[in-house]
């Protein structure tokens, strides 16, 4: 007989969940429970999970945030790898989202500390990287930190709830920790290097124009509005704008950010320059200016290969772009 019955149109989450369902009960040998969609959602419903969230970019923080409380989550937030070490060991979340390139502590280091606690704490949680681009040294990293699985960012709520359903029905179904899963690839994930080296940027850039989106009277150019409407529909009922929040601490990190990049640039480290566009390459994507986020992206890859030849250049451009993203984010949110 069947030990689990979805309706069509199936969603990824439900597959993904079900088959962890029957695949732990089959591994503890319990008795046979039919897994259906009413199921799995009664059991989201009931799992509670308190998540602590690594991230030092504002905008990424609020859209974490905000994706884990629409999946019944309790979030605790650090903007760092020592604040991340400090809250885990006060608090013992359920899952860690560790952001991998964060200031004072990185993602890394932290979870190497986390690791080394545990084990006199005699207990495991599961650490997920948040990491903008999954190559084949990233991951490897990654595992050798300690840590158990993946985001790429920008991630999806989907994404996001394939990885709660996981890790929470494992641990709860099978009562053990199963080994790293860095060899998935989850939807809309590169895992081929070759897509992430940098290319020169010719005369006369300009960022690509976005494609299929949803309001065409809009100025689709400079924002990808599905961003907007991934982020509107992440309001809980009764609560301030989110989509307010997020624009405001986008606009006025980066805006504080790029001050900062400018007003030291003669003479900034790469490795500054290389964090500064790895993280607006991420926020940027957030809301949508898909743009500047590729601009930022170019930087980044630049910078971390070492082919950098001319940072004013690209700085100049990024403020450029960032002003009509402004222009257009402000307005979307004076009409709220």
């Amino acid at each position: 007989g069947a030990d689990a019955y979805l309706t069509k149109p199936v969603r990824q989450r439900d597959l993904h969940a079900s088959i962890l369902k029957v695949l732990g009960h089959k591994l503890m040998d319990e008795p046979f429970q039919l897994v259906t969609q009413h199921s799995l959602s009664e059991e989201r419903k009931g799992f509670g999970l308190h998540v602590l969230v690594a991230e030092d970019n504002l905008t990424n923080q609020e859209v974490a945030m905000g994706m884990l409380r629409k999946c019944g989550c309790r979030v605790s937030l650090a903007d760092n790898g020592s604040k991340a070490v400090e809250i885990f060991l006060k608090e013992l979340p359920d899952l860690v989202l560790m952001d991998c390139q964060m200031p004072e502590m990185d993602g890394y280091q932290a979870t190497g500390i986390i690791r080394s606690h545990e084990k006199k704490l005699n207990t495991r949680i599961p650490i997920v990287a948040l990491t903008a681009h999954a190559l084949e040294g990233d991951r490897e990293k990654c595992i050798a930190a300690g840590m158990d699985d993946y985001l790429s960012k920008p991630f999806k709520q989907a994404e996001l709830q394939i990885i709660l359903d996981q890790w929470s029905i494992l641990k709860k179904d099978r009562g053990l920790m199963p080994k790293s899963n860095f060899k998935t690839q989850l939807p809309g994930q590169n895992q081929d290097p070759s897509q992430n080296r940098a290319r020169k940027i010719p005369h006369g850039y300009q960022p690509p124009v976005a494609e299929n989106l949803i309001d065409n009277t809009k100025d689709s150019t400079v924002i990808d509005f599905k961003a907007i409407q991934t982020i509107r529909d992440l309001q809980m009922e009764g609560e301030p704008s989110i989509l307010s929040r997020v624009v405001k601490a986008y606009l006025s990190g980066t805006e504080s950010k790029l001050s900062g990049v400018k007003d030291k640039l003669s003479d900034i480290p790469i490795k500054d320059l290389q964090i500064f566009a790895h993280s607006l390459k991420s926020s940027s994507a957030n809301v949508g200016a898909m743009g500047l986020s590729d601009i930022s992206k170019e930087l980044e890859l630049r910078c971390r290969n070492n082919t950098l030849e001319n940072a004013e250049d690209y700085i100049k451009l990024i403020e450029s772009e960032f002003e009509k993203v402004r222009s257009v984010l402000e307005m979307e949110i004076s009409q709220l």
